[in-house]
């Protein structure tokens, strides 16, 4: 059996909590770099970790050595049909990688219909967990208490979710609304996650998603400005199906900065932290802030 969720913590814990078979943390980042439909190409995974060095510092030697293990352990559970397990959260970060992984399996369907269906356990909220953000919030106990829970996938939850990946990919509005309606009875919480999809691209009133709009209405707020740690909690409050890490946030703070006419400045003797950023460096000091430009501020009050 092979168990597939995303994030460390939520595999170490997911392995803690009895369960059998093997556990693997599945490590992507569609929120941001090139889109794939065959994600799993050779010449996709290198695509996407050009970008990601560029970007992010991520080696790319080693995202294309992790991409290529986490699909060979896919594949490898695909060819000997084995059962395999979907653990994921409810946010855009994890439902995209969702449906990209069934993008793939519902491929090998269609070549072995004698495959079992996955099982998919999709937290959206947990007893006691007020603000829930994902698994990795519970601990063991709290972990295998979900695991009744779990369900096997229907062939039209499959090929509704192969579909999602299709619309997904395109970065088009009209194909990711189409879908989201056709969807929604049968996957409600993808078709959630791609609402908020949506909600990012750029709109034809001021060329800002929703994420970037948030941001600008939190620094008006704060007019002292905040430190990138203060702003990206803040942001994860108000937008909890955003679901990014801190390293994609940063970029879209660094976009927001650059340009002839930048919407924030952000203020410090060092630039937001990299993946390869040292330990003293992978958290920015309090002493950096961001604050909205004057073009920031016109840009607010036309929103407001």
């Amino acid at each position: 059996m092979l168990h597939i969720t995303n994030g460390d913590i939520a595999a170490e814990t997911i392995g803690r909590s009895g369960v059998s078979g093997t556990i693997l943390p599945w490590r992507e980042m569609w929120l941001d770099g090139p889109f794939m439909l065959q994600w799993w190409l050779p010449e996709a995974i290198w695509q996407r970790a050009d970008y990601f060095e560029r970007t992010m510092a991520v080696p790319r030697g080693l995202f294309a050595e992790g991409c290529t293990q986490q699909l060979k352990a896919l594949d490898q559970a695909l060819l000997q049909k084995d059962d395999i397990v979907l653990w994921f959260e409810y946010d855009l970060y994890d439902q995209a990688m969702l449906s990209s992984i069934l993008y793939r399996i519902a491929a090998s369907l269609e070549e072995s219909p004698d495959y079992p269906l996955p099982e998919w356990i999709i937290v959206t909220d947990f007893p006691g967990k007020e603000t829930f953000r994902g698994i990795g919030q519970l601990n063991q106990e709290e972990m295998a208490s979900l695991w009744p829970q779990r369900k096997r996938m229907t062939v039209p939850e499959l090929r509704a979710a192969a579909a999602g990946w299709e619309s997904y990919v395109t970065g088009d509005a009209e194909r990711i609304a189409a879908w989201i309606e056709q969807a929604e009875q049968t996957l409600p919480v993808m078709a959630e996650a791609y609402r908020f999809r949506l909600a990012m691209l750029p709109s034809r009133s001021d060329g800002l998603g929703c994420v970037e709009r948030t941001t600008l209405q939190i620094l008006a707020e704060h007019p002292e400005g905040f430190n990138p740690i203060q702003l990206f909690k803040e942001l994860s409050n108000r937008l909890p199906l955003y679901g990014a890490g801190d390293l994609s946030y940063w970029r879209v703070l660094e976009r927001m900065a650059d340009g002839d006419r930048p919407l924030l400045s952000i203020t410090g003797n060092r630039p937001l932290p990299q993946f390869t950023s040292s330990d003293t460096e992978a958290r920015p000091p309090a002493e950096r802030q961001i604050q909205l430009t004057e073009a920031g501020w016109r840009t607010i009050s036309e929103i407001r």
